[in-house]
């Protein structure tokens, strides 16, 4: 049995279609992900889950309880938003224990929750202080820390990071992390951030335009992309992608890359075909069949690693290295073992 299960949910705002036929099962425990670009729905679905936006039509099921006409309050959900959503009149132990003081439990019972969440949040001096007097990652520490209180089913949390500078993003993953395994809890994280995503899930959610292009283990879409969207969304920096000539493509088991012939088992290539290899799987000095010779555009340097730009055919490359670069002309290897291919639809050749 699904703990969270998503069956057929369609949204739409007027003639916007912005979730269409979403279905999903999520296990018990799991810290799953939604990502995607700018207005692919994912914020919407979590809405949906929340109570705060209406279903159209489908069903959301928690723990098999259907939740479509259930009150955000009767859901056993929290939410975490990106704004924090802090009471500025009310100090850090006021605003935690917020949700708590409608409900029926004593002054010393909650006094003990607040605690034992800022304990965890590692905010316990700060409980005494008003929002205004915290920086952005205390804030969210202390937004996090009323949801813990709350003991919910389910915690959401909608890009509640995008807010913080690099530094703090960075340690606020960490401690998200570690929160979810010391509660073991299920969580639902939406983020454009493929980096957040990729430290944070167990399985990853990627839509676009309301649907699910391909839901695994970060491990499992990085290495196996179901398609050319999936294979650039998720990386960083993303594929390169080139499109093959049909005059390069000699025969179904044959492509000529760079003006060598490479022989792939089992395919029939069709008019229309793309490469990609990962910017990382690119090298410098491995000496492989498939080889080019290329100019350098610019290099980007980010310290350990080096971002070098160049071009085939009129397409940018993006090569990851660690060699420092002196020449402006280079041969780039591309190991066939890293090689991706995807058919005239975009979609992922099994080679």
């Amino acid at each position: 049995m699904a703990f969270l299960e998503f069956a057929d949910i369609d949204k739409s705002f007027g003639e916007n279609n912005v979730i269409s036929k979403f279905n999903l099962k999520v296990e018990k425990g799991k810290f799953i992900v939604l990502l995607g670009p700018s207005g692919c729905g994912k914020s919407t679905l979590l809405r949906m889950i929340a109570g705060l936006e209406k279903i159209d039509k489908g069903k959301i099921f928690l723990e098999n309880n259907l939740l479509n006409d259930l009150l955000p309050s009767k859901r056993q959900i929290a939410m975490v938003f990106q704004s924090y959503a802090l009471y500025p009149h009310m100090n850090v132990f006021q605003n935690i224990s917020f949700g708590l003081t409608s409900e029926k439990i004593s002054k010393n019972d909650i006094k003990d929750k607040v605690i034992e969440a800022a304990k965890i949040l590692k905010i316990e001096e700060l409980l005494d202080r008003k929002p205004k007097e915290l920086s952005g990652g205390q804030r969210q520490r202390v937004a996090i820390g009323r949801a813990i209180t709350r003991n919910p089913k389910l915690f959401l949390f909608d890009e509640p990071l995008s807010n913080l500078d690099a530094a703090l993003r960075s340690e606020m993953r960490v401690e998200i992390s570690k929160l979810h395994k010391r509660l073991k809890s299920n969580i639902v994280y939406v983020t454009h951030d493929q980096v957040e995503a990729m430290t944070l899930a167990d399985k990853i959610v990627i839509m676009n335009k309301g649907k699910i292009e391909q839901f695994g283990s970060p491990e499992d879409i990085y290495n196996n992309p179901r398609n050319i969207f999936v294979a650039e969304f998720i990386g960083n920096p993303k594929m390169n992608i080139l499109k093959i000539q049909k005059k390069d493509i000699i025969n179904k088991n044959t492509l000529r890359l760079f003006n060598i012939d490479i022989h792939f088992e089992n395919l029939n290539f069709e008019s229309d075909l793309y490469l990609g290899i990962r910017p990382e799987d690119i090298s410098l000095e491995n000496k492989s069949k498939i080889r080019a010779e290329v100019k350098i555009d610019l290099i980007e340097n980010l310290g350990s690693e080096k971002i070098i730009y160049t071009h085939i055919n009129g397409t940018e490359i993006r090569i990851k290295s660690t060699k420092n670069i002196k020449d402006k002309i280079i041969t780039i290897y591309l190991p066939q073992n890293k090689i991706y291919l995807f058919d005239n639809n975009k979609n992922r050749l099994n080679i």
